[in-house]
């Protein structure tokens, strides 16, 4: 028996795949007593659209730290679906876990080198920061750079330059560098520095492995209590609290963007291995 590749194109069919991997992990997760939930544009998607955001083609949840560790703990590595971490394989180059469908191949065009994907979607740790305001702004921008860098490391040279050619050269020397050492490794550089400042019990909590961690910070109540809502006619965990959480990253959430803005955010293509 032998595989073949078909490309998928439908987006319909490939959410379809993407809603198959969120159940396998929410069942795991609900069958170990492990806390999840639905997050960003899924999170807004469940609220607005009872499903997917019409322009949208992924899937992200959010664990705390503690539930986030045992779910890679416990994971079995034997089946379809497949979880990728930065400190198990040096070839993946994101601070945050994906389960992806290894009966998918998933090629990212803005990304030149990075671990074998497929269909995936993303678990984002989240933790608990210090409450004193200035020890934790300071924490946020040290995790802020070394997403910075990040990006700036598993991109091409030409879409970090700046439109004033004078700061281009500092940036050349700075892209260098950063390929030599590699987004697989600042992936997991920036981590073990999260994990290891994170705050027990803490007042204020976030996902921290973003560009943009300080709009991520809220209350430790806003984390705490989940309830059940609808996305793509099944029952997922959501934050009891999303329109606080929604309202701090969205803003008015419930109101369309132009429609010029709704277009898909991730540049990929996708193929499905088939018998023959």
């Amino acid at each position: 028996m032998s595989l073949k590749k078909k490309q998928l194109t439908d987006l319909d069919e490939i959410k379809q795949l993407e809603v198959d991997i969120l159940d396998y992990v929410a069942k795991i997760c609900d069958s170990n007593n492990l806390k999840y939930f639905l997050g960003y544009g899924t999170l807004l998607g469940a609220v607005r659209h009872k499903g997917f955001i019409p322009w949208d083609d992924d899937v992200d949840i959010l664990m705390p730290r503690k539930d986030y560790e045992q779910l890679r703990k416990i994971w079995d590595r034997d089946n379809r679906y497949k979880l990728l971490d930065c400190r198990d394989d040096k070839k993946y180059i994101y601070p945050f876990m994906k389960v992806i469908d290894t009966k998918t191949k998933l090629e990212e065009h803005d990304v030149e080198e990075q671990a074998d994907l497929g269909l995936y979607i993303d678990i984002f740790p989240y933790d608990g920061v210090s409450s004193d305001a200035e020890k934790r702004q300071a924490f946020l921008k040290k995790c802020e750079r070394l997403e910075k860098l990040r990006l700036y490391s598993m991109l091409s040279m030409d879409k970090i330059l700046h439109e004033d050619a004078k700061k281009n050269f500092g940036r050349k020397i700075l892209w260098k560098v950063l390929r030599m050492i590699g987004p697989a490794r600042i992936s997991r550089k920036m981590e073990k520095f999260i994990a290891k400042n994170t705050v027990e019990d803490a007042e204020w909590m976030g996902c921290l492995c973003t560009r943009f961690s300080d709009r991520e910070i809220m209350k430790k109540e806003i984390w705490e209590e989940t309830i059940q809502l609808e996305f793509e006619g099944k029952m997922y965990k959501a934050p009891k609290e999303y329109d606080k959480m929604l309202t701090t990253n969205y803003s008015d959430y419930m109101t369309l963007p132009p429609e010029e803005k709704r277009c898909l955010a991730h540049n990929f293509k996708v193929w499905e291995y088939i018998e023959e």
